[in-house]
């Protein structure tokens, strides 16, 4: 807590990760595209103390504030889709199956 972190974006679903919670911490600049990128963010973050003080600083409170940890968002969210996967699946199930003459 209170360390920022710099990340490459990926194309799988742990390397888009990093970018999720960046993105949700309003932090999208410290996510790079390349690693000669994620070498130039961490540099010029690496050098600015003051952005890096600020961030030790304010890291905990802005994830404790984020969409990250609002678990009861999520739950409503997640319960949500389930209701729509399992009417759209129950619509098709209700409709007469065509047999081939």
């Amino acid at each position: 807590m209170g360390v920022p972190v710099v990340t490459v974006v990926g194309r799988t679903a742990v390397g888009r990760g990093g970018w999720s919670q960046l993105s949700n911490l309003g932090l999208k600049d410290l996510a790079a595209r390349s690693p000669r990128q994620f070498a130039r963010v961490a540099s010029g973050l690496a050098h600015d103390r003051g952005r890096l003080a600020s961030l030790r600083s304010t890291l905990r409170d802005r994830l404790a504030r984020s969409p990250l940890m609002d678990a009861s968002s999520f739950a409503r969210n997640i319960e949500a889709a389930y209701r729509q996967v399992w009417r759209a699946w129950t619509d098709t199930q209700s409709r007469p199956v065509a047999i081939p003459a």
